[in-house]
């Protein structure tokens, strides 16, 4: 299970505790040497705190999709949703390059242009 959005939300938490324990170190006047050194081992612990709340939400999500995917299967039979009958009674393919030229070179009809008084 990949482990990156769990990392993602770990370091959000870090980086918030240790702005945080900044600007309140900051605020009621401590030296930077504590400052820095609170704010460290803040972020350090946010960041453990962050990994587990991270994987429990991941997990979740995991969960989730797994769930929603043995509800409703993809039919992989897809591909004749994408064949539409031709008026000769042949199928083409709607993904047809040449199809997809001709609708790229279609000229839209341009409006009426408006007379200023």
């Amino acid at each position: 299970m990949l482990t990156i959005p769990a990392k993602v939300i770990a370091s959000c938490f870090a980086i918030a505790a240790f702005t945080a324990a900044v600007l309140i170190g900051w605020g009621v006047g401590n030296s930077t040497y504590t400052i820095m050194l609170r704010a460290s081992v803040i972020m350090a612990a946010c960041w453990g705190i962050g990994m587990v709340v991270g994987k429990a939400m991941q997990t979740t999500v995991v969960e989730h999709i797994d769930r929603y995917k043995e509800t409703y299967p993809i039919d992989n039979d897809y591909e004749n949703e994408l064949a539409a009958p031709a008026p000769g009674g042949e199928t083409v393919n709607r993904t047809d390059d040449a199809m997809m030229r001709e609708s790229a070179t279609e000229t839209v009809p341009s409006q009426p242009q408006r007379q200023v008084a």
